[in-house]
């Protein structure tokens, strides 16, 4: 019964809450904030830009720090998540940059177990957004656009409407939002499959097992399929999602174009931010940002143009053909 109140509680104050997060928002600098406290009236992109000056605004990218790229004139390398590698260079102008590997086991890998690592690309500052990782150890996190905990404690409690400062405290975990954990997650459904394994393989490490679209799902490459997830039994946030192919030339089928999209208050799949994300040519996991981070009890990627049409759609002079590359595909998928 107590916790059917406290739930209860929570519901009836979210409003309250909310209004005394957009009061709030008025007299504390956004650069103090968390980034579950940010306002959700500016963009994703103007509250990832006020993030950037957290820190030591000397050097908002120091080696190690997680980062996004955005807003290059090569598009196919926003929204990409790497990590800073070199130090920014004043002869250059710019920072070193190692793209993928940020969030997933590739990272925490023995030298001996990984991959051969690309070189760093250089990156001008003003192209780089800090990736809004939680702090070490903690394993939730307050919902978008809801109080951190003082906040609601204060609100609530003894200091506050009046609840026991404990009481308080349980009422504010009912804002509270666990990160993805990948083995609570599932494929619930696709829309079609060529049937060389099942479609569940799209989440083990495995390079000799794989997920491809239906035959002529994808004439001339392009179309939309797409797999679902599950979550687990509770909405989880997602970070970022990554997706490993095949490299061209092994990997003609592999997707290069995709977007998430989620159910939104009426029951309809809808394309969530950032957008169309693009994959490169390589075999690593490759990381995405989603910006602002997703709060969703299950997703789905649709996956719009495989490789071969991208590189015929990118063949200046028009000799190149590909054939029987009517379908589209991919290794492995994994959220963080």
């Amino acid at each position: 019964a107590g916790e059917c109140f406290l739930h209860e509680l929570a519901l009836a104050l979210a409003p309250a809450c909310g209004s005394a997060r957009q009061s709030a928002t008025a007299s504390v600098p956004m650069d103090t904030m968390g980034a579950s406290a940010a306002s959700q009236s500016s963009s994703p992109q103007d509250e990832e830009g006020r993030r950037n000056v957290a820190g030591d605004a000397a050097d908002p990218f120091p080696v190690g720090c997680v980062v996004r790229l955005c807003d290059l004139q090569r598009s196919e390398l926003n929204h990409h998540i790497g990590c800073v590698v070199e130090a920014f260079s004043e002869t250059t102008g710019r920072v070193g940059v190692k793209l993928h590997g940020a969030f997933s086991e590739q990272r925490r890998l023995p030298a001996t177990r990984r991959r051969l690592e690309p070189m760093p690309i250089a990156v001008r500052p003003a192209k780089l957004r800090r990736c809004p990782l939680p702090p070490p150890g903690e394993k939730s996190a307050f919902i978008r656009g809801s109080l951190p905990l003082a906040p609601v404690v204060a609100l609530l409690g003894e200091r506050g409407w009046g609840l026991h400062d404990t009481v308080a405290a349980q009422v504010a975990d009912y804002f509270r939002i666990v990160p993805v954990v990948m083995d609570e997650v599932s494929v619930i459904g696709s829309s079609s499959s060529r049937g060389d394994f099942p479609v569940d393989v799209a989440l083990n490490e495995r390079e000799d097992e794989w997920w491809i679209s239906a035959a002529g799902s994808t004439p001339n490459g392009l179309g939309r399929e797409y797999l679902e997830f599950s979550l687990g039994s509770v909405p989880r946030r997602v970070l970022c999602v990554g997706l490993k192919i095949p490299p061209m030339p092994y990997g003609p089928l592999s997707v290069r174009d995709f977007h998430v999209e989620v159910l939104d208050l009426e029951g309809q799949w809808v394309e969530a931010p950032p957008g169309n994300l693009r994959t490169l040519d390589v075999a690593e996991m490759q990381e995405f940002a989603l910006i602002p981070p997703l709060e969703v009890q299950s997703l789905r990627l649709v996956f719009t143009r495989n490789a071969a049409a991208a590189a015929r759609d990118e063949d200046d002079d028009g000799g190149l053909t590909v054939f029987a590359a009517d379908c589209i595909g991919l290794f492995q998928v994994s959220f963080s």
